[in-house]
C-alpha cells in the first residue's frame, strides 16, 4: 500500500502559512500565538477527515483511526526553532496524518487502532525540550513559576499524563545529518537515541595590559585554555563511530582587545549510544584535564524496541528500499515515549545534513519512501 504523495504535499503547503518569519525559514516557537494557531489548524484538519481524537490540557493534539484497545501511536512535533526548516518534526506529524487518511480511504480493518500525536514543545523552551512527550510520559518536572509564565498549571500537567495502554510508538523523522545521503541509502532504522554528558570547564589566569606586560610574566587564561582544548581534541580522535565530542560554547573574559584574558569558560559535550561508553569517555576526559570540571547535564541513552527495529528493516527490504541501522545523536520525542512503551524511529535523508535552518530539505521521493515504510510498518504490526 502507498500513501498519496500529492495530498501530503498539500498538507505541507498549508503548514507553510503558519510562520513568523516568511522568506527566512520557518518559525513556530512553542507557546507563541503562531504555534497555537498551527495546533488549531491540525485539530481542524483531523476533524475534516473524521480522524480527530482529543487535545489534552497542555496542548498535545491526538488523532485516531480504528476502534479497540492497545493502539499503536505515531508522533512527532510541529513547533520549530527560530528560522528553522520545513521538515523537522512536521514530517512525522503530517506523514502520520497521511498514513491515517490512507488507511481510512481504503477501509483497512485494523486489529489495533492507530493514534497520532502532535506533541507540543519538542524544541528547546523555558520548560525544556520534548515538553509535550515528557508530560505524556509522566517524566516532566519544572518550576511552577515557569508553568505560570506560559499559562499552564500543575493540574494541566497531571491531567495530560497518559492513562491508557499502548502497543508501541513509532516516529518518522528527517536524519538531520548526512550519513544516509553520503551512503546513498533510503532509510535509517534507529537503534538507540544517544545519551550525553556535558561539562562546564573554567580556566583562570590573570589580566594585565596587553602592551605593558612582558610575555614571560603573563598568566594568559586563553593560552592555558588552548592547552586544555588540545588535550580534549586529542582524546576525541579515539572515539568510536557511534560517539561524538563537541566544544560548542566558549567565553573569554574580559574579552577586550587590549587586556590579557583572566578567565576562559567552555562547554564540552560527549554523546554516545551506551552508558558504558559514556562512563569510559567521561573518565578519559577528566583524566586529561588539569583544571576542575563541573558536570551540568547528564542524559541517559534510550535503547529502542528490538522488535520494532526488526520490523522496520523487514518492511524497508520488502519495499525495495536500501537502509541501515543507526544511532540518533539528536534527542526526539521517542526518547521520552520509550520510558512508557516500546518505541521505534526511522529516518529519511537530509540534503547535506542541514537541519534547524531554512535550507533543510528532503526530496519528495525520499519523503514518500519514509511514509510508505511507516504505513506498511503499521500494517505489519496488526
Amino acid at each position: 500500500m502507498n500513501i498519496n504523495n500529492d495530498r501530503l504535499k498539500s498538507l505541507f503547503t498549508a503548514l507553510k502559512t503558519y510562520n513568523d518569519t516568511p522568506g527566512k525559514g520557518y518559525t513556530r516557537r512553542v507557546f507563541s500565538e503562531t504555534e497555537r494557531s498551527t495546533l488549531k489548524w491540525f485539530e481542524e484538519t483531523l476533524k475534516s477527515y473524521g480522524l480527530y481524537s482529543h487535545t489534552d490540557n497542555v496542548g498535545n493534539v491526538f488523532g485516531k483511526y480504528g476502534d479497540g484497545n492497545y493502539p499503536i501511536l505515531i508522533g512527532s512535533h510541529l513547533d520549530t526553532v527560530q528560522n528553522g526548516g520545513l521538515y523537522d518534526g512536521a514530517l512525522g506529524v503530517l506523514g502520520g496524518l497521511e498514513v491515517l487518511i490512507t488507511l481510512k480511504e481504503n477501509n483497512v480493518d485494523v486489529e489495533r487502532p492507530i493514534m497520532l500525536a502532535a506533541f507540543r514543545g519538542e524544541e528547546a523552551n523555558i520548560l525544556g525540550g520534548t515538553f509535550g512527550s515528557r508530560v505524556f510520559s509522566k517524566i516532566f518536572q519544572s518550576d511552577l513559576n515557569d508553568l505560570d509564565t506560559v499559562g499552564l498549571k500543575e493540574e494541566d500537567i497531571n491531567a495530560s499524563h497518559n492513562q491508557q495502554d499502548f502497543h508501541s510508538y513509532v516516529e518518522l523523522h528527517i536524519e538531520q545529518g548526512e550519513v544516509l545521503e553520503n551512503e546513498g541509502l533510503d532509510i535509517g532504522v534507529v537503534t538507540s537515541i544517544a545519551g550525553l554528558r556535558r561539562y562546564s570547564i573554567e580556566v583562570n589566569g590573570r589580566s594585565g595590559h596587553s602592551g605593558t606586560t612582558p610575555m614571560h610574566l603573563r598568566n594568559d587564561a586563553l593560552k592555558l585554555a588552548t592547552e586544555e582544548l588540545q588535550n580534549i581534541f586529542d582524546m576525541s580522535e579515539n572515539l568510536d563511530e557511534q560517539s561524538v565530542l563537541t566544544i560548542g560554547k566558549l567565553d573569554m573574559y574580559p574579552n577586550q582587545a587590549n587586556v590579557i584574558p583572566n578567565k576562559v569558560k567552555f562547554l564540552v559535550e560527549i554523546r554516545s549510544d551506551s552508558e558504558q561508553k559514556l562512563d569510559d569517555y567521561e573518565t578519559q576526559l577528566l583524566n586529561r584535564l588539569s583544571v576542575s570540571a563541573n558536570r551540568v547535564v547528564k542524559k541517559s541513552t534510550a535503547k529502542l524496541d528490538e522488535e520494532g527495529i526488526m520490523k522496520l528493516c523487514d518492511v524497508s527490504q520488502k519495499l525495495g528500499y536500501t537502509y541501515k541501522k543507526m544511532v540518533s545523536g539528536a534527542n526526539h520525542d521517542a526518547n521520552a515515549i520509550s520510558t512508557i512503551m516500546p518505541a521505534s524511529m526511522l529516518f529519511i535523508p537530509s540534503k547535506d545534513g542541514v537541519s534547524h535552518h531554512p535550507d533543510e530539505y528532503s526530496s519528495e521521493a525520499q519523503i514518500k519512501k519514509g511514509c510508505n515504510v511507516l504505513l506498511n510498518y503499521i500494517l505489519e504490526r496488526q
